[in-house]
């Protein structure tokens, strides 16, 4: 039975925390780290291409005008047996296609504030169905015309 002054305080557990704030120290078994085999983060891995719908107004980088890709979701997509990458860009309807070795062999590594990413300019992209580099941005980037 508690005393009249554990009740006041409330009970404690043997680590000392109040036994209503138990749940929030739980023992789970959480990990920040991804296993490949649960497959890529962003995107989904269909067939041999990780599919992956973009923006170009919030998500190509400008400086040097390129696609960043995640580092862990390129190796899950790997893993799981893509071999392409397929950006879906919604505003102007272009897909963009580039062979996860192209991405591995020619972009360049970076991390600006959302993890390492591997950037690969658009002139090694290529539009779904046409064979030729992707075109370069617009000088009137950012202007609605």
């Amino acid at each position: 039975m508690q005393s009249g002054k554990d009740k006041a305080a409330g009970a404690r557990n043997t680590n000392g925390f109040p036994e209503t704030k138990r749940a929030a120290f739980s023992q789970g078994n959480y990990s920040t780290k991804r296993r490949p085999a649960q497959g890529p983060r962003h995107g989904k891995v269909r067939g041999d291409c990780w599919t992956k719908r973009v923006r170009r107004s919030a998500h190509m980088l400008r400086v040097p005008p390129s696609w960043a890709l995640d580092v862990a979701d390129l190796a899950a997509a790997e893993a799981m047996g893509a071999r392409w990458v397929c950006l879906l860009e919604q505003e102007q309807r272009v897909v963009y296609k580039a062979t996860i070795g192209r991405v591995r062999s020619k972009g360049v590594l970076l991390d600006r504030g959302y993890g390492r990413q591997l950037a690969l300019p658009l002139g090694h992209w290529l539009l779904e169905g046409e064979g030729e580099p992707a075109p370069e941005p617009a000088a009137t980037q950012g202007v609605l015309l």
